[in-house]
């Protein structure tokens, strides 16, 4: 069962164990569905999508590092830094020294940091997240486009 399909996509755990459907919940037939239930809970059981598990994917990446110093809606740095080393580490070891790759990070993190939200906090919430991973796959994709 996949967040989406199971309707728990709000209370999707730290890790990538498969969140199974809450054995509870009761479905009220009369009324458009009840809460906390999503719209999901009415999709039909099938497999999810490509782009499903994608999505599925960056949340659950996200929620794996954002909250280790507190906030699980966001990224302090060190999280920041624990993500990168971890989840793009093509990347942050492309940079040379560590002392190189820490300044990168800190740059990136300042210019990510209210470009979504407006707010200059010292986090990462998920819409600044995204604007990461949008715009590295954006460059990515520009790579393997002028590789034609």
């Amino acid at each position: 069962t996949t967040l989406f399909r199971s309707g728990l996509i709000k209370s999707a755990a730290r890790s990538t164990a498969p969140v199974a459907p809450d054995t509870a919940h009761q479905h009220n037939t009369q009324s458009s569905c009840c809460t906390p239930c999503t719209m999901a809970c009415k999709l039909p059981q099938t497999p999810p999508t490509e782009t499903e598990r994608a999505m599925e994917t960056f949340i659950t990446v996200f929620r794996r590092y954002a909250g280790k110093d507190g906030n699980a809606s966001t990224m302090t740095f060190k999280e920041f830094e624990s993500f990168m080393e971890t989840e793009l580490k093509s990347f942050t070891s492309n940079q040379g020294d560590p002392k190189r790759t820490k300044q990168v990070l800190q740059r990136m993190m300042a210019e990510l940091d209210g470009g979504v939200d407006g707010k200059k906090d010292g986090l990462l919430d998920f819409k600044e997240f995204l604007s990461l991973c949008g715009g590295m796959m954006i460059a990515c994709n520009d790579t393997l486009g002028s590789k034609k």
